[in-house]
């Protein structure tokens, strides 16, 4: 039995990535518990639920790599919840531009964003309209509620996730989190409710936007927004909030604002040759400061010393 045992922490521990030092006090305890209880019924699940609270809490945060600790939802957690949820996560990749979820579509499983980033995007043409980075997580709302996919979601670069399938969740998740652990099950509600209406209203705003590009004329881009880039900046009172997050959110907004100011300018050119072709005005001219329209007349404004239309000077004017 305990060989059959170690068997399956060796496999445990290279499909989690257990780092080297984990795995030896896993050895430890179960060698241990198999001393002490050599009939009990295990699994994988079962493996971890032998192991004394605190190095079952410890080996749960270091399973896939430790990747659990850049996911801010998985912050500030009681260890119990997160020595219950990690075993049930499966890591997987996706490559730059694949589908991750279309909308419409069977939501199988949630993901949280371990790398990389995501795009969530409108129309045949994939138009980009809301962005999440590492630490983000989405598909909560949808299985959740046990409806479909309200959004097509591509993998903006390479990716990894933590997933979470609806399977898993409904047989072996969302009931214990209820009973267990009911002010996290309040959270996570509360929160899918505001990050719905975050999607959808930056849904909305996106296309207004594109209709009022499309009216006057000018390029629909497929590039991620930066004019609606608040929209990614988490709010002080939102329980995925963090400190540390929202510097760096921050500092996104600024470089995106920066970069904003610069697509404006030349959006603003646009229109105005835009204008100019259909009314055939120069409104340009019309806008330059005089000086400037002085200058390229080449004449120069009167010094004081210089004369008046009756000869005389401005001192004896």
């Amino acid at each position: 039995m305990l060989a059959h045992r170690m068997a399956i922490v060796d496999e445990f521990a290279k499909d989690a990535h257990v780092s080297p030092a984990l795995k030896a006090e896993l050895v430890n305890a179960i060698c241990y518990s198999t001393e002490k209880s050599p009939f009990s019924w295990y699994d994988k699940l079962e493996l971890l639920s032998e192991l004394p609270k605190e190095l079952r809490y410890e080996v749960a945060m270091g399973m896939h790599g430790g990747a659990a600790r850049f996911i801010s939802f998985l912050q500030n957690k009681d260890p119990s919840f997160l020595a219950t949820l990690l075993p049930l996560l499966r890591g997987e990749m996706m490559r730059s531009g694949e589908v991750i979820c279309r909308q419409g579509e069977y939501a199988g499983e949630m993901y949280f964003l371990t790398k990389g980033e995501v795009h969530f995007v409108d129309g045949k043409e994939n138009h980009v309209y809301r962005v999440l980075k590492q630490g983000a997580y989405f598909g909560d709302v949808e299985l959740l509620k046990g409806i479909a996919r309200k959004y097509t979601v591509v993998a903006g670069t390479d990716c990894h996730f933590l997933t979470l399938s609806r399977k898993v969740a409904f047989t072996q998740f969302l009931g214990l989190i209820q009973r267990d652990f009911p002010l996290i099950w309040d959270e996570v509600n509360e929160v899918a409710e505001k990050r719905e209406k975050v999607n959808s209203q930056a849904l909305v705003q996106f296309q207004a936007d594109q209709k009022l590009l499309s009216d006057l004329g000018l390029p629909i881009s497929r590039d991620p927004p930066r004019r609606n880039s608040s929209v990614f900046l988490p709010s002080p009172t939102d329980p995925l909030f963090s400190l540390e997050e929202g510097v760096t959110e921050l500092e996104q907004t600024l470089d995106s604002l920066e970069a904003d100011m610069q697509a404006t300018n030349g959006a603003l050119e646009e229109a105005l040759d835009l204008l100019r072709s259909q009314r055939g005005v120069k409104i340009k001219a019309r806008l330059d400061p005089l000086p400037n329209k002085e200058m390229e007349s080449g004449s120069e404004a009167p010094s004081k010393e210089a004369v008046t239309s009756d000869g005389k000077g401005w001192e004896g004017s």
